[in-house]
C-alpha cells in the first residue's frame, strides 16, 4: 500500500496528525457521528456526537486537533480524499453548515499562525479509524 503521508521530521513544532469521521443512523433514530484524532506524538481524543452527520463531525475532528497544537506549528493533516480536498479550495463544499466549518478551520489556522497541509490516507492506514473502530457500538 502506498503511503500518502510522507516523512516528517521529529522537530518539536512539527505535527502529523490523522484525522476520521464516521456517521450512520437507525432506522427512525437519530443521525449519531463520532470523530477520532491521533498525532505521531501518541495524543488521540475521540468523541461521540449526537445529531451530527459525518461531514460536521469531519470538521470537528479537524477544529478539535489543531487546537492543541502549539501556536506557529506545521502541521501536516491526513484523512480521507474527499475531506483533504475539501480542505484545499480544491472541492466545493455543498452544505451551508460544513462550509461555515471549514471557514473555522482557516480562520484558526490564521489566528493561531499555523503552516498546514492537508494529505490523503486511506481507512486501513488511518490510526485515527482504527480508534473509532475498537470503540465502536455499531
Amino acid at each position: 500500500m502506498k503511503d500518502n503521508r510522507g516523512s516528517v521530521s521529529s522537530s518539536t513544532n512539527e505535527y502529523r496528525i490523522s484525522v476520521a469521521a464516521e456517521g450512520w443512523t437507525s432506522f427512525g433514530g437519530p443521525v449519531e457521528s463520532a470523530f477520532a484524532w491521533v498525532s505521531q506524538r501518541r495524543t488521540e481524543h475521540r468523541e461521540d456526537l449526537q445529531n451530527v452527520d459525518v461531514g460536521i463531525a469531519r470538521y470537528r475532528a479537524v477544529l478539535h486537533a489543531l487546537g492543541q497544537v502549539a501556536r506557529g506549528a506545521t502541521v501536516h493533516v491526513f484523512t480521507d480524499s474527499v475531506h483533504a480536498r475539501e480542505l484545499r479550495g480544491e472541492r466545493p463544499v455543498k452544505e451551508h453548515k460544513v462550509a461555515a466549518l471549514r471557514k473555522e478551520v482557516w480562520a484558526l489556522i490564521s489566528e493561531r499562525k499555523l503552516h498546514v497541509n492537508f494529505g490523503w490516507v486511506g481507512r486501513e492506514d488511518n490510526p485515527a479509524h482504527e480508534l473509532l473502530m475498537a470503540d465502536a457500538d455499531y
